[in-house]
């Protein structure tokens, strides 16, 4: 029995499935409404003693429990085999990471520690004032942009990369990230600039990436009034190591740090 059999056999698929749906029972199975697509006359069907699932209806589908958590979460195996395995006790084989899955893994920090600093900024840089306003006139709270870690990316072109760079990063790392940006002249400058940052989340809550919108109308700067904003970003960051984020991108400043959003 190979690991992926153990697991079916532990885990029942009934119970698994009715943490998604309610089901009933329909002789030896079980229906629902299929919960990958809206109906109303139910046409999902549970099969206990295969230890399978079927959508009659628009899906047109099936599989096992692996199939039904990854249409479900939308994870892929991998993901499906490591949650699936601690819910039934089973040990999955140790693996040393692959040099791939080490560099992924450093990514996901980067990220999260740009997720942190543009964080940061929005919550306290004088320069990201504009921004603050901006959330404000479309009806979110502080409360809120600290829930989501919303973020302010300033109006410079090496901000980022050079706070980044203090953490430990090297520009290569930026440029793998789509942090920064590597023209074929050699210039390398930071990718957002004067944006309102969103980060987006896989299923485990780990910073995969940024949506962004324009948080402040296009204006004609001199070079130093960008030296200015560029001082007062620094400036901002200067305490950012003393709270970062780290992998799971979901520590916060401490409440001294928050006070300047209301």
């Amino acid at each position: 029995m190979d690991v992926t059999d153990e697991i079916k056999a532990r885990l029942d698929i009934v119970d698994l499935v009715s943490d998604y749906v309610p089901l009933k029972k329909a002789g030896r199975n079980y229906k629902a409404l299929c919960p990958f697509h809206t109906e109303k006359t139910p046409s999902f069907v549970v099969f206990p003693e295969s230890g399978t699932w079927r959508c009659f209806g628009a899906c047109n589908e099936g599989g096992d429990i692996f199939s039904f958590v990854m249409k479900a979460e939308g994870w892929d195996f991998g993901e499906a085999l490591r949650v699936l395995a601690e819910r039934a006790g089973v040990t999955l084989e140790q693996r040393g990471p692959s040099e791939q899955t080490e560099q992924y893994d450093r990514l996901r920090e980067l990220l999260a520690e740009a997720t942190t600093y543009y964080h940061h900024l929005l919550l306290n840089a004088p320069v990201a004032g504009p921004a603050r306003a901006y959330v404000r006139r479309r009806g979110l709270t502080g409360d809120t942009a600290r829930a989501f870690m919303l973020g302010y990316a300033p109006d410079s072109w090496d901000a980022a990369r050079t706070h980044l760079q203090a953490q430990g990063y090297s520009e290569q790392d930026l440029i793998d990230a789509g942090l920064l940006i590597d023209r074929e002249d050699g210039r390398r400058y930071d990718r957002f600039r004067n944006r309102l940052m969103i980060p987006i989340r896989d299923s485990r809550g780990r910073t995969v990436g940024s949506a962004r919108a324009r948080s402040t109308p296009t204006t004609t700067r001199s070079t130093s009034t960008r030296r200015r904003a560029r001082s007062s970003t620094r400036a901002a960051c200067s305490t950012a190591s003393t709270w970062r984020a780290g992998p799971s991108a979901s520590a916060r400043p401490p409440s001294s740090s928050r006070a300047t959003w209301t």
